[in-house]
């Protein structure tokens, strides 16, 4: 008796320490409350089809229903991911599944000086771009202008890469900032335009570029009290809000 309480009592402790780990947790548990099945096969995940990408459901959805959904678009034989900016597409290397990566960009939107306009014409916003985009996979790319930043190109650029005069419309790209130097109320003013990229398979990246509100000889992007109560300032940048005419001739 005395040699086999010993093995009881370590044989009790063993299975004890078996079954501690479930009596004292929970299943783990999905951002909704779903809980998981540990050892779940991968093949249970749910995937979708569309015969084109024309058929794919808007993404992310509604209430982001459609965020993390992957679908098998037939008519490419490829899938698309549903991400947080849209539908991307998913590159089955060899080396294993890659997110096709959008373009590389950068770009220069200078202010010409330009005196061919006057106040009985439209006014066009005169600039020198200079642009280049590059799609790390090599894939074509189409690069283009937004200027009021609604995601929309307003104009389109000839290639992937070069240098262009452009005229972009006067409106929309303004931006006002309140400054306040030694005492002095001025209002700076400058622009702010969205250079977007794609490449061939549909895939997105957008770069913002900051440029003078306009170049002249005897206009500046600093102005005062005087400056805003004069015809030739409401008449050229109309988009500055009235309670930032107010705040500088106050």
């Amino acid at each position: 008796m005395k040699n086999t309480l010993p093995a009881i009592l370590l044989i009790t402790l063993m299975l004890s320490l078996s079954v501690a780990g479930c009596l004292g947790g929970t299943s783990p548990e999905t951002s909704d409350g779903t809980e998981v099945e540990l050892g779940e096969p991968l093949d249970d995940w749910p995937t979708y089809h569309v015969a084109s990408a024309s058929n794919l459901p808007t993404c992310p959805g509604a209430n982001d229903a459609n965020l993390g959904k992957l679908y098998y678009v037939e008519d490419v034989t490829e899938f698309q991911a549903c991400t947080s900016s849209g539908w991307t597409t998913i590159d089955m290397g060899s080396s294993g599944i890659t997110l096709n990566q959008p373009p590389r960009i950068t770009a220069i939107i200078t202010a010409l000086d330009d005196d061919s306009h006057n106040f009985t014409t439209d006014w066009y916003y005169v600039a020198m771009a200079h642009w280049s985009a590059i799609d790390p996979e090599g894939e074509t790319v189409t690069v283009g202008i937004d200027a009021d930043r609604d995601g929309v190109v307003d104009l389109s650029l000839n290639a992937g890469e070069g240098f262009s005069i452009v005229e972009i419309d006067w409106n929309g790209s303004m931006q006002v900032e309140r400054l306040e130097l030694e005492g002095e109320l001025f209002l700076h003013l400058f622009r702010i335009f969205d250079v977007i990229a794609e490449d061939a398979s549909g895939t997105k990246s957008t770069i913002s570029v900051i440029s003078p509100a306009m170049q002249h000889e005897m206009l500046r992007d600093l102005y005062d009290a005087d400056d805003v109560t004069e015809n030739w300032f409401s008449e050229l940048f109309f988009d500055v809000s009235q309670a930032d005419i107010d705040w500088v001739t106050t």
